[in-house]
């Protein structure tokens, strides 16, 4: 945790979901991206790129799981919800 750019630092975490496979997934709206850790809090990877084409993530601040490991993200400034998979592959 913590405050800055690099992994594993937020800029701003907002929302955060935990998926059927105990994935937890962190909404980090200032860095643009999606950071995911494991129920003991090691980060496995992030994803997200800032911008305005598909995929691309602009303020993600909502975030919730389906039962088929789907992501699916409130992406405010873009006024859209994208939906990922459990990878983070739009």
């Amino acid at each position: 945790g913590g405050n800055g750019k690099t992994p594993g630092k937020f800029m701003l975490p907002w929302g955060v979901a935990v998926s059927t496979d105990n994935e937890i997934y962190v909404a980090d709206v200032e860095n643009k991206r999606i950071q995911v850790y494991t129920l003991d809090g090691d980060q496995l990877f992030q994803f997200g790129t800032k911008g305005r084409d598909e995929g691309q993530l602009w303020v993600p601040k909502g975030i919730c799981t389906d039962s088929s490991g789907n992501i699916f993200v409130s992406n405010l400034k873009n006024r859209r919800i994208d939906m990922f998979t459990s990878r983070g592959k739009f």
